[in-house]
């Protein structure tokens, strides 16, 4: 009996002392549980991304372009002979830049009309013993325009063949033999009748010079980089994706402005467009 009651007493003892420390038991296995719903991923891979839709790097036939600006004038200059015995006596109403045509009346003499026997724009009137109105041909027209060295190079070429976006031929007609200061070097080119009117402002003109660049390897310009303002250019080549890859270092050839040949990439290979902007800022053109 004496055993008994020893057993008895520990068993009570067991039955307390798991009674105490249930609720603490339970109390850690809620806790541990809800701190489980909170705890991050075993590992997070965290990669680079594009700041653009990637763009692809491809072989194509690319054009040589160049552009002009500059005005429409006239490259003829011809003379009415105002053949008057008194040409003081002469009443023209006329100034320079004025547009007149034949059988207009441009003046008077001795309450006679004046007419006009030829058709251009008023450069000049000179009256005197040999009295004439100076004219410049509204039909025998020209672009006028300032190149630098560049273009200028480009104009120089044998077989050059300018066309514009609508297939019109523009043509060399005469290249100042010296610079115009900051102006660049003055050029005169033959237009197709009809294509421009005189005085017209022409700006930034496209034109194809002849010259293709067969299936060469093309890039987007904006994905052309500089680091540090140095002369070395570079591409942040991602996948298909727009993950990063790699920086790679390339050497940028001619440009359109919208597109560039490169060397130093390989066809199908894809590019970060908006890197550019981030190193660089936007007000730079990394591709020419």
């Amino acid at each position: 009996m004496e055993i008994l009651r020893k057993i008895g007493k520990i068993l009570l003892s067991l039955l307390l002392a798991f009674l105490l420390l249930a609720p603490v038991g339970v109390i850690f296995y809620i806790s541990g549980q809800e701190q489980a719903q909170y705890a991050p991923p075993e590992a997070i891979e965290l990669k680079a991304q594009s700041y653009g839709d990637p763009c692809l790097i491809v072989r194509t036939d690319m054009d040589e372009t160049i552009t002009l600006s500059g005005k429409v004038i006239s490259a003829k200059i011809f003379y009415q002979e105002l053949d008057y015995r008194d040409p003081y006596a002469l009443r023209l109403l006329l100034s320079p830049g004025q547009v007149i045509f034949a059988g207009d009346v441009i003046g008077s003499y001795k309450g006679e009309p004046v007419l006009a026997t030829e058709t251009g724009v008023v450069s000049s009137v000179n009256l005197g013993t040999d009295s004439y109105i100076q004219l410049e041909s509204l039909d025998d027209l020209v672009l006028e325009c300032y190149v630098n060295e560049k273009t200028l190079a480009v104009l120089q070429r044998e077989n050059l063949d300018l066309r514009d976006e609508t297939g019109a031929a523009l043509q060399v007609a005469k290249i100042d033999p010296i610079q115009q200061g900051d102006q660049g070097t003055r050029a005169l080119f033959t237009i197709e009748a009809g294509r421009f009117v005189y005085g017209e402002t022409v700006e930034n003109l496209p034109l194809t010079t002849g010259k293709v660049f067969s299936q060469a390897l093309v890039v987007e310009s904006q994905c052309i980089y500089r680091l540090n303002g140095g002369d070395q250019r570079y591409l942040r080549l991602v996948n298909e994706q727009g993950e990063f890859v790699e920086e790679r270092k390339i050497t940028a050839g001619y440009t359109n402005g919208r597109y560039t040949c490169i060397t130093g990439a390989m066809e199908g290979e894809y590019c970060d467009p908006g890197y550019k902007a981030v190193v660089e800022g936007s007000g730079r053109d990394a591709g020419t």
